[in-house]
């Protein structure tokens, strides 16, 4: 059985706090709820709520806000069972469109109530091959595809669609009727 040690002030490993919770249930609680772990607990907790809460009376633009919104938005996405194709390109498209995070987040959630729960959401940045284009893709995937579906994002688009045209990025809703995997 593998023991967690801590001595002295060695960090605790930053990790998301899912890691954590798996951590926690394959360990052995009462040997890991020592006052050392308990004092790096807390700091990772701490640093944890910084990063994907930053305070929202902060209306600063600083790279440091960005990325905290940023990072707050992938969280939040991940926790809503949205697939993140690749998120280091996606953080990078945010940075370069932050005033598309907020409208990102808007997009996903409302796609991910209407769409049900058997559809599978995925969040990919597209490249378009031919010219040098690239914009956020929203994929909805089903097992079992029905004709409703195009007009349903059609009307999520065109709910969305004044907001994101505001913006300096650009982020569609749709499907490749492709399985989810």
């Amino acid at each position: 059985m593998e023991v967690l040690e801590t001595t002295g002030d060695v960090p605790f490993p930053m990790y998301y706090a899912g890691r954590v919770a798996d951590t926690l249930q394959t360990k052995s609680a009462y040997r890991l709820w020592s006052p050392p772990f308990l004092k790096h607990l807390r700091r990772f907790s701490e640093e944890l709520s910084e990063t994907f809460y930053p305070d929202p009376s902060d209306t600063t633009t600083s790279s440091t806000s960005i990325t905290a919104g940023i990072e707050t938005t992938m969280y939040w996405i991940g926790e809503k069972n949205i697939w993140i194709r690749n998120p280091a390109e996606i953080r990078e498209y945010f940075l370069s469109h932050s005033d598309l995070i907020e409208i990102a987040r808007s997009v996903c959630e409302i796609t991910s109530e209407r769409v049900g729960i058997d559809s599978r959401l995925s969040l990919e940045l597209y490249e378009d091959p031919e010219i040098d284009d690239r914009y956020l893709t929203l994929y909805v995937r089903k097992v079992k595809y029905d004709q409703g579906l195009l007009e349903l994002l059609d009307e999520i688009t065109a709910e969305l669609e004044s907001k994101i045209s505001e913006t300096s990025g650009w982020l569609i809703v749709t499907t490749d009727f492709r399985p989810p995997t």
